[in-house]
């Protein structure tokens, strides 16, 4: 009888989460957001094309919330077998911002639905936060709550050690895991410490002295609690960053010099130490745009500064790069720069190279 109202009765994500957090709801699961930003209409993107090998159902289809079963076909040993799942599309606010929610396992996320996202790279762009904005949504979190405290049991950190991206724990050599008990403001204190930034964070919360959930944020946009607290995490933890994000998007709006008659409006990334400082950086930076997807680049100078520029095939933006400081990057977008292209570029850069601060010049 759940699994019936969740897939054809559910008409808004206020009634979606209301309803799963119930305490006679019969299932107990993580409840998952994925934050979308995109220029198109994904209510009606997601229904327009497949990739291959998938099908999408329409459940239940009521203004901006929308209802899908995803299946992929899977072919293993010689063997042909299908996997699916329930998720829900919701735009906000008739604003560019989407979030997917979904009560399925972490396996269908990783293999089904964010190669589904992915698959539509060109009009969609996850919706990435910096290290810094995850502290302060903690923080919010815990004063609307009125909770004792916030704890990490666990955080993915990245950071530059040693002139490089190191690993310590983990297989992944861009990565420091690290499992813990302690408060989140020390978590992210000795990040900052060690020129670390917060990739992930699990972390629990008290009150009266009881553990009441556990929940976790990442930059890359996805975040999960469970179910008993989804309807308050949505109301503070999500739509507050949906707020932040819908910032970013006017940040990245109208860059192009299509959009400002040959007009330049650059972007800076400015970073809290001088980070070009060292020579190996320039290296890094210059291997770090050289990963980019689906692009390419002519390098002008690598040393003692940095001029290059970028072509991103996903959508023909283009742009000149420039680091003619100690601790600071220039983007200069051309004739086309769109909004995902520039939100994915960014987030290249503060995800392989280094998390800085995006502003306008």
């Amino acid at each position: 009888m759940a699994e019936y109202w969740l897939e054809r009765q559910q008409n808004s994500i206020i009634d979606f989460l209301n309803f799963v957090s119930a305490r006679d709801f019969p299932m107990s699961k993580n409840v998952k957001f994925i934050l979308l930003t995109s220029s198109k209409n994904l209510l009606v993107l997601f229904r327009e094309w497949l990739p291959y090998k998938y099908s999408l159902e329409s459940l239940n289809i009521v203004d901006n919330f929308h209802t899908y079963r995803l299946k992929k076909e899977i072919k293993r040993s010689g063997e042909i077998y299908y996997k699916s799942g329930i998720f829900y599309l919701f735009r906000y606010e008739q604003t560019n911002m989407y979030v997917i929610v979904t009560l399925e396992k972490q396996d269908f996320v990783n293999t089904i639905l964010f190669p589904f996202v992915n698959s539509k790279y060109s009009e969609i762009a996850k919706i990435h936060l910096s290290s810094k904005q995850i502290k302060e949504i903690l923080g919010v979190l815990k004063e609307e709550l009125d909770l004792d405290g916030i704890r990490t049991y666990w955080a993915l950190m990245k950071g530059i050690l040693d002139n490089k991206i190191t690993k310590f724990g983990t297989k992944d050599k861009e990565s420091i895991s690290k499992h813990t008990d302690e408060p989140y403001l020390d978590t992210f204190r000795r990040a900052a410490e060690r020129n670390e930034w917060v990739d992930k964070i699990y972390f629990y919360a008290k009150k009266n002295f009881d553990r009441i959930f556990k929940a976790s944020i990442a930059r890359n946009g996805l975040f999960q609690c469970e179910n008993l607290v989804a309807i308050d995490f949505y109301n503070v933890v999500v739509k507050s960053l949906l707020r932040i994000s819908n910032k970013n998007f006017k940040v990245f709006k109208d860059k192009s010099r299509e959009r400002n008659e040959g007009e330049i409006k650059p972007l800076s990334i400015k970073y809290d130490i001088n980070l070009f400082s060292d020579d190996s950086q320039n290296k890094r930076f210059i291997e770090m745009i050289s990963d980019f997807p689906n692009s390419s680049y002519s390098l002008y100078h690598g040393n003692p500064y940095i001029h290059l520029s970028l072509v991103d095939y996903s959508d023909g933006s283009s742009y000149e790069i420039w680091v003619v400081t100690e601790n600071e990057v220039v983007i200069i977008p051309q004739f086309r720069a769109s909004i995902n292209s520039i939100s994915r570029l960014t987030e290249h850069v503060f995800n392989k190279f280094s998390e800085g601060i995006l502003v306008e010049l």
